[in-house]
């Protein structure tokens, strides 16, 4: 693990034990490899939905009351990329970081996207992420996170209200 002479990381304290990182690599290339199994479809515009599908239905976005207090593992795609639920799911950037390893694969142009948010006309604004993704010679947005919405007092992975309405956006 790389630090200064002080001792100072950049590391999460997930990723500071010695093969801590090579393990965490090891269970997002699998998890990874299990997802792209499913992508069936032949043209770029059916697998970004396919992989949109994946990550909505198999994960419930972080239902911890104060996100400032979930820590890292939220914020990455191993979280999203495993399919968790409850105070154990993905945030926004976890989603969206999922979703560009997975494009990425697939050799699917796509970049993150960052930026300010409101879920609502009256809602204050929130640091948000999602992705732009490039499909033929365009490039759309693609926003996983709100394309799986949560629903009030609801645990668990495929709520059905699971959409593609922040999907190639543009």
């Amino acid at each position: 693990v790389l630090a200064d002479k002080n001792g100072f990381t950049m590391c999460a304290p997930a990723w500071t034990a010695a093969g801590s990182i090579a393990a965490g690599v090891k269970r997002r290339d699998a998890a990874a490899d299990a997802i792209l199994k499913t992508v069936t479809a032949g043209d770029t515009a059916g697998k970004v939905r396919q992989l949109n599908t994946w990550l909505t239905e198999h994960n419930q976005y972080n239902t911890t009351p104060d996100l400032t207090t979930i820590g890292n593992e939220p914020h990455e795609c191993l979280a999203a990329l495993e399919g968790r639920i409850g105070t154990q799911g993905p945030v926004c950037d976890g989603y969206s970081r999922a979703f560009k390893l997975l494009c990425d694969r697939l050799q699917i142009p796509c970049v993150l996207e960052t930026g300010w948010a409101k879920a609502t006309k009256t809602s204050a604004v929130e640091f948000h992420m999602w992705t732009l993704v490039q499909v033929g010679q365009a490039w759309y947005g693609a926003d996983i996170t709100w394309d799986d919405p949560a629903v009030k007092d609801f645990v668990g992975a495929k709520s059905g209200r699971e959409n593609e309405d922040f999907l190639l956006v543009g």
